[in-house]
């Protein structure tokens, strides 16, 4: 039996440039509920960048990819980033010229805003960034970066400088880096741990790269019709494009709904 769904918000709840999740989702969610099942964002963003659910009450919130956990209002769990490991992230996008973004509990700061930048803030609605100096700002706990970095440069100019550090994925021209002792599935996992659940007892719906640690620790994970075939390939059940119902009918496949 499922006793709790964990969703991610950007091309899961979510379609990218979307300005908010469909009322249909929402109605499934409910439904859900009632059945006595718990559900859960579980997202790359902060919980200050979730805006876009129609301030909907989940039961709980992991955050920053597992970095910060939230239930039932209040913080379970939270992992900052080792701190030599934030000033080489600043140190390396300052060097090469590029837009980085901190994240720390309460605030962020961008280092300094571009085309790329603006555009992907009007993509995922999180309206626009302060900007200042991120060596002041990284004097607070960071918690996670997002930096406008192609694959190419994460291998080549942040993988070598970082190390305790990951680079999660979950939109092609940007990557997170976050501690790497910490995940989606981590943050799920102590989630389980406080309600006394199985992990094989939930159920996980993603699309990006960053969903496949929390697909393959679930006993149900669903990527979305969406995902590239690198996320598929990790989920036990592939459901219909985001715009195209794909939450609902998979809940409804599932008998949740």
């Amino acid at each position: 039996m499922i006793k709790a769904v964990f969703f991610d918000i950007d091309g899961t709840l979510v379609p990218f440039g979307q300005e908010a999740v469909d009322l249909s989702v929402l109605e499934a969610l409910d439904r859900v509920r009632a059945k006595g099942v718990k559900v859960f964002v579980s997202s790359g963003r902060p919980i200050y960048f979730i805006k876009n659910l129609r301030d909907y009450s989940f039961d709980g919130y992991v955050c920053c990819n597992g970095g910060v956990v939230f239930v039932d209002g209040q913080v379970v769990f939270s992992k900052p980033m080792d701190p030599d490991d934030v000033r080489s992230v600043v140190e390396v996008s300052e060097a090469g010229g590029v837009g980085c973004y901190a994240f720390a509990a309460e605030s962020r700061m961008l280092n300094f805003r571009s085309e790329l930048s603006d555009s992907l803030g009007e993509c995922l609605h999180i309206g626009e960034p302060p900007v200042g100096d991120l060596f002041e700002f990284i004097r607070r706990p960071v918690y996670q970066f997002t930096v406008y970095a192609t694959e190419q440069m994460e291998r080549e100019m942040y993988a070598p400088a970082v190390k305790h550090s990951i680079f999660p994925r979950w939109h092609p021209r940007f990557m997170d880096v976050t501690p790497d002792d910490v995940s989606k599935a981590d943050g799920i996992a102590r989630v389980a741990g406080l309600f006394g659940w199985n992990m094989d007892e939930l159920m996980a719906f993603g699309d990006g790269g960053n969903d496949i640690p929390m697909l393959q620790a679930v006993g149900t994970g669903v990527a979305m019709g969406n995902a590239e075939a690198s996320v598929k390939e990790h989920a036990a059940y592939v459901t219909a494009d985001v715009r195209d119902g794909g939450i609902v009918k998979a809940l409804r496949h599932f008998g949740l709904v």
